[in-house]
Formats: structure tokens, sequence, C-alpha cells
């Protein structure tokens, strides 16, 4: 599956974000790791936003630059940056109320606040999604013979 939405814009830059896996089924307690990695555009700002029936989007972990991420956990996740273009997501152990669609996103650039004589121009790019399924029971309905739920029923069944 291409996880990859590309975004022109009119400094012809392309960046291009892509993360890997795309889809998580875990057990409560389990350990995931996503990575989420960019081309096209050095030291991008990078951002990974959280998506749930409940809250909608929420602006979980920010980067700005390689080795620094803010905040670095919250509350079972953890997001860490070891290289310039990547930005990875990890739990130590995932509960079933953290079901949730995670997007990877990356901006070409962010002005100084010192420059506030300069006009700022935000323009994201979106990977398509990881969506992560915590299984504590039985999905409604399976997809194919390795017993992974079909994406329409996730959230109902838990």
């Amino acid at each position: 599956k291409d996880a990859s939405l590309p975004y022109f814009f009119h400094f012809n830059i392309l960046i291009q974000v892509q993360q890997d896996p795309v889809e998580l089924i875990v057990s409560p307690g389990s350990s995931l790791k996503v990575s989420c990695s960019i081309t096209g555009y050095s030291n991008p700002d990078l951002f990974w936003y959280q998506w749930t029936p409940e809250a909608g989007f929420t602006l979980v972990f920010t980067s700005r630059s390689t080795g620094n991420v803010n905040p670095s956990e919250k509350d079972r996740f953890k997001s860490r940056r070891p290289e310039d273009l990547q930005i990875v997501l990890e739990s130590d152990g995932v509960g079933e109320r953290d079901s949730a669609v995670w997007y990877c996103a990356a901006s070409p650039h962010s002005v100084p606040e010192q420059l506030l004589s300069c006009t700022k121009t935000t323009l994201t790019s979106v990977a398509a999604l990881s969506f992560l399924l915590v299984a504590g029971k039985m999905c409604k309905s399976w997809r194919t013979k390795t017993e992974q739920c079909n994406k329409f029923d996730l959230f109902e069944s838990l």
C-alpha cells in the first residue's frame, strides 16, 4: 500500500511523506513503532496528529530539528526524531482506548518569531494514515484470512 500523499505548491517543492506500517492491529499491552520518512525537502518541521471519533484531530508531537520532539512523551506514546528526514512514533504498551488514526505531517519551514515583519506561509504534506486498532475483543467482521478487521468496523468493534 502506498501511504504517501505528495503536496505541490508555488515554490515547486515536492515533499513526500511515507509511514510504515500503514495499519497496526495489536492487543492491549503490546508495543508499537511507526516510522515516518520524508523526501523532497531538508530539515522540515515534522508533526504527529492523532484522530479519534471522540476528539477529532489533535496535534500530539512537534519536531523542528533532528533530536528534538516536543513533547517527547504524551500518555502512553512517545516520539523521537533520529534523523533529519524521519520521525518515529512508539509505545511500550497500548491500551484499548488508544485506538486511533495517526497522521504524520511535514512543513517546509517555520519563520522565527524575531522576524515579525516577515510573513509566514505554512504549507503541509500529510501522509495517508497509520491506523492503530487495539483489539481487546474480536471485530464484527473479517476481511481476509489473516483475520484483520474491516476498517469500517474498527471503532464500532471496541
